[in-house]
């Protein structure tokens, strides 16, 4: 399922950990092949360099090993470029994007 984050903060910051695969899994674990399709990220606060930055050092799971940039409308995490927006700006190409009531 193609989805988009509203909300770089912790929660959002582990979700896309997760969903890209960040964190490891044990090769037995049957969830280790259902993986969210991430296309957009929304951040009010900072912008894409400073969601870039938290995203790579985290200081329970320690330093994602992967290479980051940044652009005015992107992240780039290995070879994948996510979707940036700092406001409500459409849906990015997400079938779902979930947000806080």
């Amino acid at each position: 399922m193609r989805v988009g984050i509203n909300g770089m903060g912790r929660i959002g910051r582990l979700a896309f950990r997760a969903a890209c695969g960040a964190m490891e899994r044990p090769a037995d674990d049957p969830g280790a092949v259902n993986r969210l399709d991430i296309v957009h990220v929304n951040e009010v606060k900072g912008g894409a360099a400073v969601t870039a930055h938290l995203l790579e050092f985290d200081s329970l799971h320690g330093r994602w090993r992967q290479s980051f940039d940044a652009e005015d409308d992107a992240i780039v995490v290995g070879n994948k470029r996510f979707g940036f927006s700092s406001a409500g700006q459409g849906r990015g190409g997400a079938q779902y994007r979930g947000r806080r009531e």
